[in-house]
């Protein structure tokens, strides 16, 4: 198993560059996309932490959808970085010899995006990444367990419509669509909601629907 160090490097990317980055493109050149059973993927790792000999820090407004990206897919074994669990905080020095106090907050809707994956990333996979700012990742479950459908965006406030495919495990007989709406942090005033494990979650930028197995 490889560490997917490009994988990292799209997530710095698309985190400096706003609604500008092209979403549609995230996955070009990495590891995952190429030999996805021997990718380990990442967001962040400690040497590419602030003030570390690899640093290109994801901002903290991006990992949400980072994390998104790794844990919902089927393809490549995601990693979670300590401090964007937990949090961290520490002093080193940068290249100029001077002393930085570095903060690194943890990401509040992460704990609930693993319990996601946990329960609801199960069956095959459809990536719909139709729009340069707004993707959508369907699981569609198994006979045994629910499946998916997790919606983000970098952009704007954005609504995306998904018609599930009808047959797919996961999709209950009396739903044929489900739409969500969202926006970027980036574009909300004051802390957006952490995601909840409910029908339809959200953590402002990444919305996660799930729909249990019902009989036809």
């Amino acid at each position: 198993m490889l560490f997917d160090v490009e994988l990292h490097y799209r997530f710095h990317d698309a985190s400096v560059n706003g609604r500008a980055f092209d979403m549609r493109t995230i996955f070009d050149g990495t590891l995952v996309a190429e030999v996805p059973d021997h990718a380990v993927t990442l967001v962040e790792n400690h040497d590419t932490q602030p003030l570390q000999s690899l640093e290109a820090a994801v901002e903290p407004w991006f990992k949400p959808l980072a994390y998104a990206l790794i844990l919902m897919r089927e393809q490549g074994v995601p990693s979670v970085f300590y401090p964007d669990l937990y949090g961290a905080e520490y002093r080193d020095k940068g290249s100029d010899g001077k002393e930085y106090d570095i903060q690194m907050p943890k990401i509040e809707c992460l704990p609930k995006l693993i319990e996601a994956r946990k329960r609801f990333a199960n069956g095959g996979e459809t990536i719909v990444f139709d729009d340069p700012n707004c993707l959508a990742i369907i699981r569609q479950g198994t006979d045994e367990a629910a499946g998916s459908v997790t919606v983000l965006t970098n952009g704007a406030e954005t609504e995306k419509t998904l018609r599930l495919a009808k047959g797919m495990p996961m999709r209950p007989s009396a739903i044929s669509s489900v739409t969500a709406r969202m926006r970027s942090p980036r574009m909300m005033r004051g802390p957006h909601p952490s995601l909840l494990m409910r029908a339809a979650s959200a953590s402002g930028c990444v919305k996660t629907v799930f729909r249990p197995i019902e009989a036809a």
